[in-house]
């Protein structure tokens, strides 16, 4: 596998495609708009190797919108671009990956099982909360939870300490080999007890089981990728997001 290729591309491949959405995937331009949906993260530029940004943001329209800029983006001053337009930076991300053999020792008192139909709520409040989400933000993510949790590619897992909700995490799996580990949200109240560390291994685990050799993940810098260097993680290249709200 080309790691550096394969994490480059994945968050285009993850990015959850909502009915009446216009994608786009040329070489230059990956791009999804989701016109029924007012968030950044429905309506996304993933890749960018172009001249026309005017084009690509006003794809848009008024909608908020977010832009990745990957090392690959071009031209090379895209983030400055980006930010004489109004955007701002939200986040830095490091994509990272590990074999999924790595060890990962957890704590003994958190447990992590599947989504079920009858935890859906308890995901999404353990979600929300981790997140820190507007309620507009909240219903949004409950009907698409309730939508993705059904389908095999999407893998959702829900992390308990003594029966609590605490954790909620979801992985993707490829046909090629790929498994991304995404959308990992620990509660407030709970955070520094172990529970993100138990959601990355388990969700190895299920990787690794699914017959992958390798697990990726865009890490926040300021918060999980420290974390994930800590359980074995390498840092291929740092990326940066951009957002118009």
């Amino acid at each position: 596998m080309d790691v550096r290729r394969a994490l480059e591309e994945v968050m285009f491949r993850a990015a959850w495609r909502e009915p009446g959405c216009v994608v786009v995937d040329t070489p230059s331009l990956a791009q999804v708009v989701t016109p029924a949906i007012p968030f950044a993260h429905a309506n996304a530029v993933y890749r960018f190797v172009d001249d026309d940004l005017e084009g690509a943001l006003a794809a848009f329209g008024d909608r908020p919108f977010r832009f990745l800029v990957t090392p690959s983006a071009r031209p090379t001053d895209l983030a400055r671009q980006l930010v004489a337009r109004g955007l701002e930076l939200t986040s830095e991300l490091a994509a990272m990956w590990a074999p999924t053999a790595t060890p990962i020792a957890v704590p003994t008192d958190v447990v992590v099982e599947p989504l079920r139909a009858e935890t859906l709520e308890e995901y999404c409040a353990t979600s929300i909360a981790g997140w820190s989400m507007s309620e507009a933000q909240g219903a949004n993510l409950r009907r698409s939870v309730a939508v993705y949790s059904r389908l095999d590619a999407y893998r959702g897992f829900l992390a308990r300490v003594g029966g609590v909700a605490v954790g909620a995490g979801l992985v993707r799996i490829y046909e090629d080999g790929v498994g991304y580990l995404q959308g990992s949200s620990v509660h407030p109240a709970w955070r520094g007890r172990g529970v993100y560390r138990a959601l990355v291994a388990h969700r190895m685990q299920v990787i690794r089981e699914a017959g992958a050799a390798v697990g990726l993940i865009h890490a926040r810098t300021t918060s999980s990728a420290p974390i994930c260097a800590r359980l074995g993680f390498r840092t291929e290249f740092q990326s940066a997001s951009y957002d118009r709200t």
